[in-house]
């Protein structure tokens, strides 16, 4: 039989592997990256990622830096309960030991209720008006969580104050979605205001109402999603709402993936915005409580209001953010310690600092 080997600073490891398969089937299947080792035959001698296994091959992929290669082989144990509806990927003992927690509906709830409690208990210790906190309200899965949430953290705090915004986006039918949308508020007693495409068109000043402009944006950027510019729809309709209104906070329904995908591109850009969940700009503050939290969580939580939305999505034709997001489900899957830092803050900036200082003092 073949041998594969991988060896690293610390470790030696046998990759599975069998006559037939080529080295970028081993690699892929045992999930190592193929941009961080250098293949060699028992001369010394390079073989390619297309290289097809025989029986005799001795082959060894030498890790060019000393990085544990654990963090790609982690350990996984199930964390199981009764009746699950869903499952995400959290560590447990270390970032090497990887469970696979489930949960019950009422369960998820509170997990993800604590995400948005905790979110929403900081905010309000910092802001100094005392407005109603606007929240763009959207009928997907993550704003049919994120507005029930809300009336439970209302209900346990009746000094705060709400009020949505509903905004038709074009991805479905124009009365379906604000229908929707209204349901929602109605059912979690929001107050809320409704508009529709043309009324938020006559918001942001623009005579062209948003069909018109979805279709110019998809002829004009036939590589981008028109989901892009119906994102900046929605925000800038809330901004301009929230100015009229003479309030700052503004809570968005932005999930884990949503952040990280951000996160990844503002760095493509050279262009960082101040962290989430709770992002203060000049005007206004951007509040994202579910920011830890995957979607695949979310959307479990009414999983035919989720199909519904899968159902009038438009097929992909972006292929950066077809990648941020592919990105981000690696982070939040196999490095979910990674994940939580990225969407909830960061590490503090000042261990070059720390470095240099301890330096100078020997």
């Amino acid at each position: 039989m073949p041998e594969v080997l991988l060896v690293t600073t610390a470790n030696r490891f046998a990759l599975d592997s069998k006559p037939g398969m080529s080295l970028l089937e081993i690699f892929r299947q045992n999930n190592i990256p193929i941009q961080g080792t250098l293949t060699l035959d028992e001369n010394k001698a390079f073989v390619s990622l297309t290289h097809v296994l025989r029986p005799d091959d001795r082959l060894t992929a030498y890790a060019m830096r000393n990085v544990d290669f654990r963090c790609v082989q982690p350990t996984y144990t199930v964390v199981p309960t009764d009746n699950p509806v869903a499952e995400i990927v959290r560590p447990l003992k270390s970032p090497f030991h990887l469970g696979i927690v489930q949960f019950t509906r009422p369960s998820a709830m509170n997990y993800i209720y604590d995400s948005v409690s905790s979110a929403l208990s900081r905010y309000a210790e910092t802001r100094e008006d005392r407005l109603p906190i606007q929240v763009a309200l959207s009928p997907g899965g993550d704003g049919r969580v994120l507005v029930e949430c809300i009336r439970r953290y209302w209900d346990e705090n009746p000094d705060e104050q709400f009020h949505a915004i509903i905004v038709a986006v074009g991805f479905e039918d124009e009365q379906e979605h604000l229908s929707a949308g209204i349901a929602l508020a109605e059912k979690y007693r929001i107050p809320y205001d409704a508009l529709n495409t043309r009324e938020a068109a006559d918001i942001l000043g623009y005579e062209s109402d948003l069909e018109s402009l979805s279709k110019s944006y998809r002829s004009t950027f036939p590589e981008d999603e028109a989901e892009i510019m119906l994102t900046y729809w929605v925000q800038n309709v809330n901004f301009e709402l929230a100015r009229r209104g003479g309030r700052r906070g503004i809570l968005f329904g932005y999930n884990q993936e949503d952040v990280i995908a951000e996160r990844l591109y503002q760095v493509m850009t050279g262009r960082l915005l101040p962290p989430l969940p709770i992002r203060r700009l000049d005007e206004h503050d951007v509040i994202a409580p579910l920011a830890q939290i995957p979607k695949k969580l979310l959307d479990a939580m009414d999983i035919d209001n989720s199909l519904r939305n899968y159902n009038i999505r438009s097929a992909s034709v972006s292929y950066t953010r077809s990648s941020l997001y592919l990105l981000s489900y690696i982070v939040a899957e196999q490095f979910p310690s990674i994940a939580d830092v990225m969407s909830g803050g960061f590490i503090t900036p000042n261990a070059p600092n720390e470095i240099l200082d301890w330096l100078k003092g020997k």
